[in-house]
């Protein structure tokens, strides 16, 4: 049953994982914003209202929404969720916060981020 305040969220990473926790947040009540990098992909999700290409049986609720702007939806969350590949994780700790320098320019609230992923990377130095 839907939490009558649940705090608004946004997930970083439009794959199947990323997909996955944003539906079980806004199932669970938070409005909920999904960013991916794939402008193309994220066009075809707004539309069929799913992630044909990862989970095309699992329907989006009304709470979640698509996100064109990363900057706009980490501004509207009090919470992020990361949930990228691993060997993406060390692109993304360049920047404190989130993806990017110009996404901790962006974030001028504090914001909490948590992050959701599997395996591990390995740092190989010559």
């Amino acid at each position: 049953m839907p939490r009558p305040s649940a705090e608004p969220m946004t997930v970083i990473g439009a794959g199947s994982w990323g997909t996955a926790l944003a539906i079980q947040l806004a199932r669970e009540g938070h409005p909920t914003q999904l960013w991916g990098r794939d402008g193309a992909q994220l066009d075809a999700m707004r539309r069929a209202r799913r992630n044909v290409r990862y989970l095309p049986d699992a329907g989006f609720p009304v709470a979640l929404q698509i996100a064109d702007d990363l900057r706009r939806a980490l501004e509207s969350a009090r919470d992020a969720l990361i949930a990228v590949p691993s060997d993406e994780t060390p692109r993304i700790q360049e920047c404190h916060i989130l993806i990017g320098h110009a996404l901790c320019d962006a974030v001028e609230h504090a914001i909490a981020t948590s992050q959701a992923n599997s395996g591990f990377h390995a740092t190989i130095k010559s």
